[in-house]
């Protein structure tokens, strides 16, 4: 079995304290305020996982410059890798990044 040392979402029942706190996998939380146990509660208000940054854009976007209609009204875009997907197809890329980048691969 694998363990993995990620942030959870606790609650201590002693103190009242509800927080984050970094634990591994198969340990049970430790109070941040007391230090006694605490027991894990839901991942967060979103329902995604810590760290993990989801691909879609809630709402949507529009976009009104570079990436727009071909008649130049604003365009709206429900993900970013839709997002990426039109400036590669225009051949525009996003500020900072390197033209091609992501296609060399390292072997």
């Amino acid at each position: 079995m694998r363990y993995t040392f990620r942030q959870e979402h606790a609650a201590c029942g002693a103190c009242g304290w509800t927080g984050q706190v970094f634990t591994w996998s198969h340990l049970t939380p430790q109070c941040g305020q007391c230090g006694l146990p605490a027991a894990r509660t839901s991942t967060d208000a979103y329902g995604v996982a810590p760290g993990i940054v989801p691909d879609s854009i809630p709402g949507g976007i529009m976009i009104r410059h570079g990436i727009c209609n071909p008649d130049g009204s604003p365009r709206r875009y429900d993900s970013k890798t839709d997002i990426r997907a039109e400036a590669d197809r225009r051949g525009l890329t996003i500020l900072g990044e390197t033209p091609g980048a992501r296609e060399l691969r390292w072997y």
